[in-house]
């Protein structure tokens, strides 16, 4: 059955009754509650993508916090040197954090009453860049602040020399 409105032009009554003005009114409520749908779905994907690239971003900043945060503990250690370079990890072992702060004093080599000056060679978390420290001096290091801290110390002296240094560190 066909009739005219004003409105709409032709109208065509469908079988149940129904007009085609009033399934395209259904079929606009359908699409939008579908619309609605999708974007709540979609949205709640975005939510997440971002929590997920937060998270990281969280951990990164707290970890460094913590890396930064100074705890007040010293450690004192004597280093016996000699021409082999050696190290020292404060990462892998006591106290399985890095240092914010260092001092090292070079005692040179005594023998008895007999005190020789040797030069000792200091690498701070890189054996490539050694500071000659000589006998009697003290080498100072502070990370405070800094991206990473004193996690290695490199050390070593001459070919056929030997010598003590002392090393105070704080973290």
């Amino acid at each position: 059955m066909i009739t005219r409105t004003k409105d709409y032009g032709t109208e065509l009554t469908i079988l149940g009754g129904r007009t085609n003005h009033e399934v395209l009114e259904k079929r606009d409520r359908e699409f939008d509650e579908t619309t609605d749908d999708i974007i709540n779905m979609m949205m709640m994907v975005m939510m997440m993508f971002i929590v997920v690239s937060v998270v990281p971003v969280a951990q990164t900043a707290q970890t460094y916090y913590q890396r930064q945060m100074y705890v007040g503990e010293t450690v004192s250690r004597v280093l016996d040197v000699t021409s082999v370079m050696k190290f020292m990890d404060f990462i892998a072992s006591e106290p399985y954090v890095g240092l914010i702060t260092a001092s090292l004093h070079n005692d040179g080599y005594t023998v008895g009453n007999v005190h020789y000056p040797v030069v000792v060679y200091i690498g701070v978390n890189n054996q490539d860049e050694l500071h000659e420290l000589r006998a009697g001096e003290d080498y100072h290091i502070n990370m405070a602040g800094a991206g990473t801290r004193i996690e290695q110390i490199f050390y070593k002296t001459n070919p056929g020399q030997s010598a003590s240094i002392r090393l105070i560190g704080k973290y």
